[in-house]
């Protein structure tokens, strides 16, 4: 995902995923003896590019904004690629208090860099001779450059890597879980490698047989890390699914696009921390996590339909955007915080209820939601003064679903539990 010459974290993923994917594409032709020098470069070239017996490099676009799949929002990138692989540069000297002046001469290199860019979406008027660009850019050697589009896509990267992975081992011998797990440690130490990169400026280059290693690891675990970084992609994709299929014809769908559009582009561009603290510690805050079964938790910890039903819902309903590092609506001097509480608990609540809210109120309270006034739900709505009681008089849950590390009689704020359909109401007054 990019917001044209933003850096996001997302787009670092998906060009990571990208990388690594077209990796084991050349892994997978070499069998089981990949020369030394075969790697894999990351950010050194453009984006990445992969050095076999030739060089290859890649600039990746992924873009959310309108105009997407049309060739204006490319051809500068393309030119770009152009001139420094296929034309020579010349440098010269700059005048007193100037420094060196660099450009791109008329001279074609005698042994051009293939270069290709990658693109999330299909250029619908792109074509293969250049017919739209000027002379210079048809005058090239076009088996040296390449445009990739559709090919490479966001919802389905994932499964392009999956199927390479498993090419790599024997037919049914690989468990689809542990495909996933393969392939998010692989890009985990990828996207590590990419931030390290932009921390010291050092390059760093993976020999192809090093990334086939990852991949053969047999002891790969779950660990918090590959936790983390599954959910934060899956619930920035998530959330940026609508964007593509709005209607733009239609009024009220194309704002609601603009909406969520920079919903998506802001959490983006908070960072994997701050998405990880956003999700931990405010919409999940009442959901725990064990670090001795992550596999279970991460199968109940974050369902795509409640992303859509509670924050896509809340994004296009209401008028004012919401703090997008908490997603915090701040009104009338009252924080609504949007949640993905999904339950439905009957009134008065039954005791299989009031164990679930036993859950939910310990956990908001370890991770100090003092500053909201009421938690945004799909389904539950119950004021300040319930919620207060509903806490003091969950006496009769069994006493196996206690927890005696925290208080839950004595709330560090009061806070209410309402719908989202109900928030919008109050918000739009």
């Amino acid at each position: 995902m990019s917001t044209d010459a933003t850096p996001s974290w997302s787009g670092y993923i998906f060009q990571g995923e990208v990388a690594l994917c077209k990796a084991i594409e050349i892994i997978n032709t070499c069998g089981a003896d990949i020369p030394e020098h075969y790697c894999l470069r990351l950010e050194q070239d453009e984006d990445f590019s992969i050095k076999t017996d030739v060089l290859e490099v890649f600039q990746v676009k992924a873009y959310l904004s309108k105009g997407a799949d049309k060739l204006g929002k490319y051809k500068d990138v393309i030119a770009e690629l152009l001139n420094k692989y296929h034309y020579s540069k010349t440098v010269l000297k700059g005048t007193k208090g100037q420094g060196k002046i660099e450009y791109y001469s008329l001279s074609k290199r005698k042994r051009p860099i293939h270069c290709s860019l990658i693109t999330d979406k299909e250029i619908t008027d792109y074509t293969q001779d250049h017919s739209s660009f000027n002379k210079r850019y048809q005058a090239i050697e076009f088996d040296k450059f390449s445009v990739i589009h559709g090919v490479y896509k966001l919802e389905n990267i994932s499964d392009k890597i999956d199927a390479e992975i498993n090419k790599l081992f024997p037919a049914d011998t690989v468990s689809h879980e542990d495909i996933a797990l393969k392939r998010n440690f692989c890009l985990h130490n990828i996207v590590n490698l990419i931030k390290e990169r932009h921390r010291t400026k050092q390059v760093k280059s993976i020999p192809l047989s090093e990334i086939k290693k990852w991949i053969e690891k047999s002891d790969i675990a779950f660990n918090s890390d590959l936790f983390w970084i599954t959910i934060v992609k899956a619930f920035l994709k998530t959330l940026s699914e609508p964007v593509a299929i709005y209607d733009l014809a239609n009024p009220n769908e194309a704002l609601w696009h603009d909406k969520l559009q920079e919903c998506c582009e802001s959490l983006d561009l908070l960072g994997f921390d701050r998405v990880k603290k956003l999700i931990k510690e405010r919409i999940n805050a009442h959901k725990a996590i064990s670090d001795r079964n992550l596999r279970e938790d991460f199968a109940l910890y974050m369902d795509a339909g409640i992303i859509h039903s509670i924050i896509t819902k809340a994004i296009e309903g209401i008028d004012f955007p919401p703090s997008y590092k908490d997603l915090v609506f701040d009104h009338n001097d009252e924080k609504y915080q949007l949640s993905l509480i999904s339950s439905n608990i009957s009134d008065p609540p039954t005791s299989f209820d009031k164990i679930q809210l036993q859950g939910y109120f310990k956990n908001i309270q370890e991770n100090n939601l003092s500053d909201v006034d009421y938690i945004i739900t799909e389904q539950i709505t119950y004021d300040q003064s319930k919620v207060k009681d509903l806490i003091r008089n969950i006496t009769d849950v069994p006493d196996n679903f206690s927890d005696s590390t925290i208080d839950i009689t004595n709330p560090i704020k009061n806070y209410g539990l309402k719908k989202l359909s109900e928030t919008i109401n109050d918000l739009k007054s």
